[in-house]
């Protein structure tokens, strides 16, 4: 018999909020996946703000006096990063298959609390043998909240927080609100303005009310995934962008993928002397790979499906990964996996969706961007 599905501090007051809520299992806890309306909750993020319960997050404490070079071990990026900071990275087996991706932060000299996209503890306790560090779970310890889009900055300055305007991006810094002492990221996963809020169980509701009061839209984990299609993000998890591969295992995949495939070839730092997959995404990055995440504008108003068939001539070159009808583009977008030999823009290319040929064309990722989002001070609209 399964076990019960965990309950975030937010999840009464998401039903409490709306008798619509649809609920799913996101990491063992319940979580909304549409709780009013789908398309409006995906136009609030580019003309209002949304909020999203960000608790299922898996959040890892890696602490100890070989924290750096643990981390240096295990990511391709370089995780000598200030105190204070927020990096966005990935991590590979020795054959430089991704196994997952997640943000960093770095707590202190000696501390980084990491956020995977799914849990890996024995893998990561595995990596720490004969290293002077503890690796630690803390998913149940923090509540977190994202505040996304176009008037993110406003909505928390309504919970009595000053100065946030001044935080950079992929900063953190700890605020005074009504619901206490929280802190806060200048982070997301929706392509916009936005800002990631760490608390306490018992601040909650103190803040969901706030924001609510305020004019947010809370929004469901569908509206998430749409919103970070729109910005050209990935997923790793069958059925989006990538199967990641398992390093506890030694079996593979067809959709295992590298970083350079899926176009996170900036996240790869060779400059590091020596980090899990780094010999065979040397030779990948001088003799060239396989396949390539691209962005797809599609002549049509019925979206792509995952799997959706991406063909050149007639002739089956990839697949779409995500697709969808942007409401707030007014346009049919798709990420999809080609070969990376005919992954050029301004490709025209075919789509195969509902037995039907559609014309496609292979354009710049992200497909929104709004200046905002990188603004310092931010801006309060």
């Amino acid at each position: 018999m399964p076990a019960p599905l965990k309950l975030s501090p937010f999840y009464d007051l998401h039903n409490n909020y709306s008798a619509e809520v649809e609920w799913d299992n996101w990491g063992g806890f319940a979580t909304a996946l549409k709780i009013t309306d789908l398309d409006q909750e995906l136009k609030a993020v580019r003309s209002n703000a949304v909020m999203f319960d960000m608790t299922p997050v898996v959040k890892y404490r890696i602490k100890g006096p070989d924290a750096l070079a643990y981390m240096n071990k295990m990511t391709t990026r370089q995780m000598d990063i200030a105190v204070g900071r927020v990096t966005y990275t990935c991590w590979c087996n020795e054959q430089g298959k991704v196994i997952d991706d997640g943000t960093a932060f770095r707590i202190a000299d000696d501390e980084y609390i990491l956020m995977p996209g799914s849990n890996r503890q024995a893998y990561f306790e595995q990596l720490a043998a004969g290293m002077d560090l503890q690796v630690s779970d803390i998913t149940l310890e923090l509540a977190a909240l994202t505040v996304q889009g176009k008037k993110s900055l406003t909505m928390i300055q309504a919970l009595g927080v000053q100065g946030l305007e001044k935080l950079k991006p992929f900063r953190f810094d700890d605020y005074e609100s009504i619901a206490g002492t929280i802190r806060i990221s200048r982070t997301g996963f929706f392509g916009d303005l936005g800002y990631e809020l760490w608390l306490d169980y018992s601040q909650a509701e103190n803040l969901w009310n706030g924001l609510v009061q305020a004019g947010i839209t809370p929004c469901g984990l569908d509206t998430l995934c749409n919103a970070r299609l729109e910005a050209g993000l990935i997923i790793p998890e069958g059925g989006f962008e990538f199967e990641p591969i398992d390093p506890m295992a030694n079996t593979s995949h067809d959709f295992n993928r590298s970083p350079f495939e899926l176009d996170l070839g900036f996240l790869i730092d060779f400059k590091k002397p020596d980090f899990i997959g780094r010999t065979a995404l040397l030779a990948e990055s001088e003799n060239g790979f396989m396949w390539h995440n691209v962005g797809l504008e599609i002549e049509d108003i019925i979206p792509a499906e995952h799997g959706s068939k991406v063909m050149l001539n007639g002739i089956a070159i990839g697949f779409v990964t995500s697709g969808l009808y942007s409401v707030s583009l007014e346009k049919n977008i798709a990420l999809a996996t080609i070969k990376a030999t005919l992954s050029e823009i301004g490709r025209e290319l075919e789509v195969m969706i509902d037995n039907q040929i559609v014309n496609a064309t292979i354009v710049n990722k992200p497909f929104v961007n709004p200046e905002r989002k990188s603004q310092t001070p931010a801006p309060a609209l």
